[in-house]
């Protein structure tokens, strides 16, 4: 990037400037594309048209481009890959052969297909939504499949190609045909960048980013209104770093490259968490602000006639925070944004959405971006997320996929009638299959009234669902036996127990242990009586990407996945326990008060703050949900004789806790 040359005027003297007000100040649409060349989405466009208002108050309630398979796409390292193998995370090659594009987002779903055919015989198969990137004449612009097929006014693509990256210049591609494949799969995924990368064949291709259009939508109010102020704010800093900033560098780096204003950019100083127009500090500004707990007053004091506020991943913002920011919106052309995943059924940002909406007499217009509503996803994909969530009732797949705040969301994540079943059911494992043998322990830490706790199941399958086009089964347990129930056992004979059992099942069984606590006291005496045990700690982060984004941590992971097989009867109790021992666990298990994060995560109330509820340890749940953990059935031994797991059961309890 070259470095901004010193403007001789201020910005509002220059004579561009005044041109370009009076064209784009109110059209925004034609500054998207004509300064940024960006080219909005289906829904964005659905957004736009409620926040280009500049007195609006929008709270904007979200749950969730593509390819044909077998599209090569190069990855930033050089190699060219399909489509279909394209994962999170990985890094993509920028549209100038030199940056690096993070995928931030997989999209899959199915679509009608076209095949463009090019004036050198190659192709590439697009759907109908996908964004292309076209030349003419030196100049870029970027249709859907979609406007450039079928729209009225078909002469505006005229003469319009698709481009390569050849020896560091855009080389264009005539297109030769165009070829209706009818319905059929598409692969993409979100960006972070300009959302333009290169194919295997070095042909520039688009995808839109998820933050593109907060940070597009900023651009405009900075160019197009005279000393405007532009705040940004959420609850972690970084995270506006990761997503928004990025796309505000990459709008800079637009107008720098466009040829037509590039002359802006030498009114610009863009910095690490501001932009501002040069000569006003901040009085004319885009800048980054906190909004996390405690010191809401960081949020106050800036006023202006063109002043915007936009939160993002508003639903965790306390509400005190937005009193402030509404105490300095006190001008007519005053704006203020909010938007999120619809975390919490109360709040500022669910009241929005409800008793301050407009629907209601209030001034908030909401807006719900239900994914179930997208041209671009799939029925298949739908479904997937269904069985994935755990069904259209699930306050997960409301939030995640309708963006809609539950009408139902249970303070515990099971109840009582969830739970009595699982005594009572019939054998879930066949003796035809092949499970593995675990042997779980909770350590008692000697505070929050917690126990010891050994459980030996029988365990086959891999997830919360079946999934039978990748032959995945979901995770059925049958408890075998609790042979150590425990609050006055010591580490020594706590692993002296430990070890009777794993030799009782012929030292085939891997044990599971919590290192939190005492556990890590046992671990270190575990480590010398030679037995196959693996250290599992619950605050630590799932190592599965898709996990992360869902779960806190793994604690959170393991009692969703085992309240929910409760739920759905995949867990089984073969041994028969005394009438103190089901009602301790039921009453265990129907007590694990749980919430949703900020970044729509299950979240399970940490055991001190269940204590200061008067709730007991639950440590006959916790010892269960340990064979939710994603653990690889294949390292152990396989079993599939009744005999191979003989018990004391229940009966074999020491100082029951009731």
């Amino acid at each position: 990037m070259s470095r901004p040359k010193k403007p001789k005027l201020k910005l509002e003297n220059d004579p561009r400037w005044q041109e370009l007000v009076a064209r784009y100040h109110d059209n925004i649409y034609g500054f998207f594309l004509d300064v940024l060349k960006f080219n909005p989405t289906w829904q964005q466009a659905d957004v736009i048209d409620q926040i280009q208002y500049t007195d609006c108050r929008v709270s904007i309630s979200s749950g969730h481009g593509c390819f044909g398979k077998g599209t090569s796409i190069m990855k930033a390292n050089g190699d060219c890959v399909p489509v279909e193998s394209i994962a999170v995370d990985d890094q993509l090659m920028g549209d100038d052969g030199r940056s690096v594009r993070t995928v931030l987002a997989l999209k899959r779903g199915q679509e009608n297909m076209y095949r463009f055919t090019y004036a050198d015989n190659t192709s590439h198969v697009f759907n109908e939504s996908h964004i292309l990137c076209l030349m003419r004449d030196g100049e870029y612009f970027t249709p859907t499949v979609e406007d450039y097929l079928f729209s009225v006014d078909v002469q505006q693509y005229e003469g319009m190609n698709p481009y390569r990256l050849l020896d560091g210049k855009h080389i264009e591609l005539p297109i030769q045909s165009v070829e209706p494949l009818g319905l059929g799969d598409y692969y993409g995924f979100d960006l972070d960048g300009n959302s333009q990368f290169l194919g295997g064949d070095f042909t520039v291709l688009h995808n839109t980013g998820k933050t593109t259009l907060a940070a597009a939508f900023a651009f405009w109010k900075l160019i197009c209104f005279y000393k405007s102020v532009f705040m940004f704010t959420a609850t972690k800093i970084q995270q506006l770093r990761r997503t928004t900033w990025k796309e505000i560098r990459n709008f800079y780096d637009n107008i720098e490259s466009n040829p037509h204003f590039s002359w802006l950019v030498d009114y610009i100083d863009i910095q690490a968490e501001s932009i501002k127009i040069k000569g006003y500090d901040t009085g004319w500004q885009i800048f980054a602000q906190t909004a996390g707990k405690g010191n809401p007053e960081a949020l106050a004091g800036m006023h202006a006639h063109w002043y915007t506020v936009w939160a993002d991943e508003a639903s965790g913002i306390p509400r005190e925070h937005f009193d402030v920011i509404e105490g300095a919106l006190t001008e007519t052309h005053n704006a203020f944004i909010l938007s999120s995943q619809p975390t919490r059924d109360s709040g500022f940002f669910y009241d929005t959405h409800d008793s301050m909406s407009v629907q209601k007499g209030g001034s908030w217009t909401p807006i719900v971006l239900n994914s179930e509503e997208s041209p671009r996803v799939s029925a298949k994909w739908v479904k997937q997320q269904r069985q994935k969530f755990g069904g259209v009732d699930s306050p997960e797949y409301w939030i995640k996929v309708l963006g809609k705040f539950p009408e139902r969301l249970d303070e515990y994540l099971i109840t009582k009638s969830g739970i009595e079943p699982c005594f009572e059911r019939k054998r879930i494992i066949e003796d035809s299959e092949y499970y593995g043998l675990f042997i779980s322990v909770d350590v008692a830490a000697g505070v929050y009234r917690d126990s010891s706790v050994i459980m030996v199941s029988r365990v086959i399958g891999k997830g919360d669902f079946t999934d039978e086009a990748n032959g995945q089964q979901a995770r059925r347990v049958e408890v075998i036996e609790v042979p150590v129930f425990s609050k006055t056992i010591s580490p020594v004979e706590l692993v002296q127990r430990i070890v009777e059992v794993y030799n009782r099942y012929a030292r085939q069984a891997r044990i599971l242990l919590d290192i939190g606590g005492m556990g890590g006291a046992v671990s270190s005496l575990l480590k010398g009586a030679e037995v196959d045990f693996y250290e599992v700690s619950w605050g630590g982060r799932p190592f599965n990407k898709s996990d992360k984004r869902r779960f806190y941590n793994l604690r959170a992971l393991a009692c969703v996945g085992a309240a929910r097989a409760m739920r759905e009867g995949r867990v089984k109790f073969l041994c028969q326990p005394d009438l103190r021992f089901k009602n301790t666990f039921i009453e265990q298990s129907s007590r694990i008060p749980y919430s949703f994060d900020d970044y729509a995560r299950y979240r399970i109330t940490p055991k001190e703050k269940m204590a200061d509820l008067g709730l007991k340890s639950p440590d006959l749940f916790d010892t269960l949900a340990f064979m939710f953990l994603p653990l690889d059935i294949n390292v152990v031994a396989k079993h599939n004789r009744v005999e191979q797991v003989r018990g004391e059961g229940v009966s074999g309890l020491s100082d029951l806790m009731v």
